[in-house]
């Protein structure tokens, strides 16, 4: 019977070469993520805003934004109507922010909450639910 032939060690690639191919793919991987994040809550500050400004003007509320209820959309465009002439006067004085909320295990959660804001004066609090651009849910609503 033949000898086996021998394993040649010299040719074999380094062990040590997987584990950080799979950190860098990990990394990667992990800001590509928190990229779209940040797009996805800088889109959804837009889409809050181009609401507050059809509160008081011509303009159309966003497809994007769905009003589950008819009086979480009521109540939205009670509290910014108040505050028309001001926002109206200049441009710089409507701002939402957006912060990342917490997301519940059972059912729609909450993944955001945008704050609308007129001349640095809290105005309402939506909470909502997004987790893409097209689709963005008012579950709810707060007043400062």
């Amino acid at each position: 019977m033949p000898a086996p032939n021998p394993i040649r060690l010299a040719g074999r690639r380094p062990r040590k070469l997987l584990p950080l191919l799979i950190l860098v793919i990990a990394g990667g991987v992990w800001i590509w993520g928190v990229q779209q994040n940040r797009t996805l809550d800088q889109v959804i500050a837009v889409t809050i805003k181009d609401a507050a400004h059809a509160a008081c003007g011509p303009s159309t509320m966003p497809t994007s934004l769905h009003w589950p209820l008819a009086t979480l959309k009521s109540t939205f465009l009670e509290a910014l109507q108040e505050h028309c002439g001001v926002m109206n006067e200049s441009n710089g004085a409507l701002s939402a922010h957006v912060l990342r909320g917490e997301q519940t295990l059972r059912g729609v959660g909450e993944t955001h909450v945008a704050s609308v804001s007129i001349n640095g004066m809290p105005v309402i609090d939506l909470q909502l639910h997004a987790t893409s651009t097209e689709e963005i849910t008012v579950l709810g609503w707060s007043l400062p």
